[in-house]
């Protein structure tokens, strides 16, 4: 099973959802003047570390162009401990 975070830059906040619901609300949230940039992230299933796919800012989602990962264990406590704003 694959898993999608929207996340900001400095892992202040998460969000868990599917990769249509991440990319919709990061382009809400980026228009509605609360965030100047987020990110998503996938990890599939077994993985312990996911890719960021994609940064998000008020021009639109571009596609990431480094092959930068994060921890899943990171996001999945960021995801608990600092929900993203909604």
């Amino acid at each position: 099973m694959t898993s999608y975070f929207l996340f900001t830059p400095n892992f202040s906040h998460a969000h868990n959802a599917c990769y249509e619901d991440c990319m919709k609300l990061g382009l809400q949230l980026v228009r509605q003047g609360k965030y100047d940039l987020l990110k998503v992230a996938r990890v599939r299933g077994g993985e312990k570390l996911a890719m960021i796919i994609f940064d998000i800012a008020e021009d639109g989602g571009t596609q990431a162009r480094s092959r930068r990962t994060v921890p899943r264990q990171k996001l999945q406590k960021l995801l608990l401990d600092s929900p993203l704003e909604i």
